[in-house]
């Protein structure tokens, strides 16, 4: 639709205020293709006070189940993996049980998505990780340097 019926609709739905959507940010995700349906839906799962609108365009764009933020917000990820991060783990397959084991052995903090997208690729274990620390090595590797490192031992 035009975009000013886009907004209209948004308003008629509540969503076009200043705890929701602003007009900036509707235009936005209109020019992104974002439909008025999906929006509804980001704000019935109870996500659009917490995700900006380059986020929902994202998501929408990347077809990412909101259940797969469901699985983020349950574990207590929402607030440690950014959008981005999050696209990718699940364009990369990452599972969340590798995520948790990740943030329990405290590497989620410090890790970028790229990191942990090859590290989970390669197979690198918390335990090879620790090993590394452990040794004084941890600091002074690469993560490329730790993904052919693990391999080499592992393979």
């Amino acid at each position: 639709p035009p975009v000013t019926d886009y907004l209209v609709q948004l308003k008629e739905l509540g969503l076009l205020d200043d705890d929701k959507l602003s007009a900036f940010q509707a235009r936005q995700l209109h020019s992104s293709g974002v439909p008025v349906s999906y929006i509804q839906e980001v704000d019935n799962a109870g996500f659009l006070d917490d995700l900006d609108f380059v986020a929902i365009s994202e998501f929408y764009n990347n077809d990412i189940p909101l259940s797969y933020l469901s699985e983020f917000e349950e574990a207590g990820f929402l607030d440690k993996v950014s959008f981005i991060g999050i696209s990718e783990f699940y364009t990369n397959d990452v599972s969340m049980d590798y995520l948790r084991t990740l943030d329990q052995a405290g590497y989620l903090d410090d890790l970028s998505f790229v990191y942990i997208t090859e590290y989970y690729k390669a197979g690198v274990t918390t335990t090879f990780l620790d090993d590394l620390k452990a040794k004084g090595l941890y600091e002074e590797l690469s993560f490329i340097d730790i993904v052919e490192m693990y391999k080499d031992e592992n393979n």
